[in-house]
């Protein structure tokens, strides 16, 4: 079909993928209950968009607690899960 195309160079990987139900597994098993209701409830109240859809201290209270509380949730949250994507272990694919 494309005869013109030519292979011009192939790369292997020395690590292997984790597949998509391996990281949420991991995943769920770094977050604690909480920080995923927070990140959870952040990402679904537009925290993360912009402008923001909501503020943390919004959702701070709609969860019923303070917002430096919210806040250091969330925080921990996003490092696991940017740990997670950028740490040495095994990528997903």
């Amino acid at each position: 079909m494309y005869e013109e195309t030519s292979l011009l160079s192939k790369q292997s990987r020395d690590r292997p993928f984790h597949s998509t139900s391996e990281f949420y597994h991991e995943l769920g098993e770094t977050l604690t209950e909480r920080q995923a209701e927070i990140l959870q409830a952040a990402y679904l109240a537009g925290y993360f968009d912009y402008p923001r859809a909501s503020s943390g201290a919004e959702l701070a209270d709609t969860l019923d607690i303070s917002s430096p509380t919210f806040h250091q949730h969330l925080q921990t949250a996003e490092r696991k899960l940017l740990s997670l994507l950028f740490s040495e272990r095994p990528r997903i694919d």
